[in-house]
C-alpha cells in the first residue's frame, strides 16, 4: 500500500510543478483540481479523514472556480465564504489530530487566492499552501509529496520572478528607455 501512496506523490509533483506556468488561470485550477483528487486518494488510504474530507470539498470548490474561470466570471464573495466556512466547519467536526490544521489553512489560503483574479495572488497564495502542506505531509508520512511540495514552492517562486517580478522590472527599463 505505501508503494501505491508515494507511486502516487510522484504524479502530484508532476502535476504541482507544471501548474505555476501555465499563464491561463483555468489550467492552473484544472492541475489543482486533479492534484486534490489525488490527494483525496492518498488521504483516504493512509485513514487521515479529517483531510480526505477537506480535499472532497476542496474538489468541490475546484470544479465551482473552474466553471466559473471558463465563463470568465468571478464567484461572488458569497461562494468564498460559504467555501471557508465549510472547510473550517469539516476541520473541527471531523477533527483527528493537531496538525490536521495545516490542510485547513493552506485549503483556505489557496479557496481566496483561486477566488481572485490576479494570477499573481494567485501563485503566491499557492506558494504559501506550500508550506503548510509540507508541514502536514512531514506528519501524515507523505514523503514523496514533501519532494513535490518543495518542489512546488521553488517552481512557484520561479513563476513569480519570471511572471511578475522580472516582468515588471523588463517593462519598467523598456519604458524608461522610451523617455530618455
Amino acid at each position: 500500500m505505501q508503494i501505491l501512496i508515494q507511486g502516487l506523490g510522484i504524479i502530484v509533483l508532476i502535476i504541482c510543478v507544471s501548474a505555476f506556468f501555465f499563464k491561463k488561470k483555468e489550467y492552473f485550477l484544472a492541475c489543482i483540481l486533479l492534484y486534490n483528487i489525488i490527494l483525496a486518494v492518498q488521504y483516504v488510504l493512509l485513514s487521515y479523514y479529517t483531510e480526505f474530507i477537506i480535499c472532497i470539498l476542496a474538489i468541490i470548490k475546484d470544479i465551482v472556480y473552474f466553471i466559473y474561470s471558463k465563463k470568465h466570471l468571478k464567484p461572488s464573495i458569497f461562494v468564498l465564504v460559504i467555501f471557508i466556512s465549510l472547510f473550517v466547519l469539516s476541520s473541527i467536526f471531523t477533527w483527528e489530530n493537531w496538525f490536521s490544521i495545516f490542510i485547513m489553512f493552506s485549503t483556505i489560503i489557496g479557496t481566496y487566492a483561486s477566488w481572485q483574479d490576479n494570477l499573481f495572488v494567485l501563485r503566491l497564495g499557492y506558494v504559501l499552501c506550500s508550506i503548510f502542506l509540507i508541514l502536514n505531509y512531514i506528519f501524515t508520512g507523505l514523503y514523496t509529496n514533501i519532494i513535490a511540495e518543495f518542489l512546488t514552492l521553488s517552481s512557484g517562486l520561479i513563476s513569480i520572478y519570471i511572471y511578475h517580478i522580472k516582468k515588471n522590472t523588463r517593462d519598467k527599463n523598456f519604458n524608461s528607455d522610451k523617455i530618455n
